[in-house]
């Protein structure tokens, strides 16, 4: 077999294949078993017509196919191994040439991962170092824990008023809902904004556990929650803007393959999304007056953009050897049996594999100094 390789746009690229005509021949007495097996003629028990009369009923055509799907079994994995290709998915093959006593002769188009040309990462995260190294995350200003304090306050209000009025509000409640006047009555409302707030004290903080034994107990487990909170906001603004930099300066031909399986994704996510609210997708499309094909032509940047982000993580994480282990993989996956015990364990492990590369990529790029 003689195989040569060219490189067509979008990351594809075009395997033409030539088996010499001796070599093809070795495939005939496979392929017209084959046929045997498949062909009913009449007088002749599966598996026995004899080849004259499957060629007299069928046309020597139905025999040579077959030799060239057995011929190209072989010869596909073999041109890929030669030329060190691994495709993204089925690929697309064209019979060029197929005659009797003639070499046999294919193309073979292939979707590949593109080529990515990388930013500059290390430079691009080291200058979004130095714009954060002002940040001031973790200073929290008393008025902010006092704004959750007070927050804390009314909810113990509404909850002990409610459950105060309960035997009161209840038979109200179910009469005006039986009658037909159905006009809301907002003074149980306004008592609820009304109820006087419980004091801010030592006995205050310990009905929310006995962790808290004072009520600077509960102030400093305020502010310890509102620094951790400002710390994982900086840490995502400041991942985004990285991430945004190095994507907008890096590039790559994205095959159409991988963009439509970019919008495969978004549009299971969208319904997805939708279902766990109670609606359907029809619905949406018919609220949003368009098609799933106007939809995926709006998305097409977006997934392009999402696409190309996904292959500089990989990247990243290839030139940086930021891989999960194993282990850290079966901890993961513990957590999502026990959500969701009917899980495909391959493709969690596969979902999960990019998912802690994504971070362990990321986590780099926030670190990087």
């Amino acid at each position: 077999m003689k195989s040569s390789i060219e490189k067509l746009p979008k990351s594809e690229v075009k395997i033409s294949i030539t088996v010499p005509a001796d070599d093809f021949e070795k495939y005939h007495a496979r392929g017209l078993k084959k046929i045997q097996e498949m062909v009913a003629i009449d007088g002749f028990r599966k598996g026995s017509a004899p080849e004259e009369i499957i060629v007299k009923n069928y046309g020597e055509m139905i025999i040579l196919e077959e030799m060239a799907n057995l011929c190209l079994a072989d010869a596909y994995p073999e041109a890929l191994k030669e030329h060190k290709v691994l495709p993204l998915v089925e690929p697309q093959v064209m019979i060029t040439k197929l005659a009797k006593g003639n070499p046999f002769e294919a193309s073979i188009t292939i979707a590949t991962l593109p080529e990515v040309k990388l930013a500059d990462y290390k430079k691009i995260a080291k200058e979004n170092a130095k714009d954060s190294d002002n940040e001031k995350g973790e200073e929290i200003a008393d008025t902010e824990v006092d704004e959750v304090l007070k927050e804390l306050q009314k909810g113990r209000a509404t909850s002990t008023h409610t459950h105060d009025h309960e035997g009161h509000d209840h038979h109200d409640h179910d009469h005006a809902h039986e009658g037909h006047d159905h006009n809301h009555d907002h003074s149980h409302d306004e008592k609820k904004e009304d109820a006087p707030l419980p004091e801010l004290n030592d006995e205050f903080a310990k009905s929310f556990g006995d962790e808290f034994k004072s009520l600077d107990d509960l102030k400093n487990k305020v502010r310890t929650n509102l620094v951790l909170e400002k710390k994982q906001k900086a840490s995502d603004k400041r991942r985004t803007a990285i991430m945004e930099k190095v994507v907008a300066e890096s590039s790559a031909e994205l095959s159409d393959v991988i963009v439509e399986s970019e919008l495969n994704r978004m549009v299971a996510q969208m319904k997805g999304d939708i279902g766990r609210f109670g609606g359907t997708w029809e619905d949406y499309l018919k609220h949003a007056q368009k098609t799933e094909s106007d939809l995926r032509s709006d998305w097409r940047k977006d997934a392009e953009r999402r696409a190309l982000s996904q292959l500089v993580l990989n990247e990243i994480s290839k030139k940086e050897n930021l891989k999960p282990t194993e282990e850290e993989i079966d901890v993961e996956l513990i957590r999502i049996k026990a959500s969701f015990p009917d899980a495909d364990e391959s493709r969690a492990r596969d979902y999960l594999y990019q998912a802690l590369m994504n971070e362990k990529v990321l986590k780099y790029l926030e670190e990087t100094k």
